[in-house]
């Protein structure tokens, strides 16, 4: 299968589904424009390497003791990457953590396609996943940044973000029948885009 990267991941499909055009901006060139993290994108990575190294800051927030469980897996030879946020080893249960503070909802939960990428995977890897998820949602603010000026604390102008503390649990049930949707609109998405990047390809060349 001819994609323009070597894998699909929920962020590639989500996006193609979503907004083709600006599918075709990020991946399609041979240099692709930089489309960097947002703030709040990187302290949710902050938040789970700190959580894996046991730091106490964030010792509240519920987990599994395996972080960053990383899948390349051929789904009917379309290759996708993922990694899950945290899950068990032993029952094969596994949580996805989102930092932020827009809220998240039951509704949005039950419509977040990332969650049932990752259970059908986690499936396709060890032969079982327990069909109850949760996604964590870890409350943040943002707060005037602190800079030392000698022994002196001193208010910035500028802010940082924080977590408060807070954090909200949304169970999820996904089914074999969910997995299965979800393998067909993979499978679905990765030949539409094999299709499209074939078609235009010459414009990128």
């Amino acid at each position: 299968m001819k994609l323009p990267k070597k894998h699909l991941s929920f962020s590639q499909i989500d996006l193609w589904l979503k907004a083709p055009e600006t599918y075709r901006t990020k991946y399609y060139p041979k240099v692709p424009p930089h489309f960097a993290q947002s703030p709040e994108m990187l302290f949710g990575n902050t938040v789970t390497e700190a959580m894996e190294r046991g730091e106490e800051w964030c010792a509240f927030i519920p987990r599994y003791p395996k972080f960053e469980h990383k899948m390349f897996i051929e789904v009917e030879g379309v290759p996708i990457m993922a990694f899950v946020d945290n899950m068990c080893p032993d029952t094969i249960a596994f949580k996805e953590q989102k930092t932020g503070r827009t809220p998240w909802t039951q509704n949005k939960v039950d419509n977040h396609l990332q969650l049932d990428i990752y259970s059908m995977l986690l499936e396709e890897e060890f032969g079982k996943v327990v069909d109850e998820c949760e996604l964590v949602w870890v409350k943040t603010e943002k707060v005037p940044k602190k800079v030392m000026m000698g022994d002196i604390e001193l208010e910035g102008e500028s802010t940082e973000i924080q977590v408060t503390g807070e954090f909200e649990v949304f169970k999820r049930v996904i089914t074999e029948e969910d997995r299965d949707e979800v393998r067909k609109t993979i499978i679905r998405v990765a030949h539409e885009i094999e299709e499209d990047f074939s078609a235009m390809k010459h414009l990128y060349e």
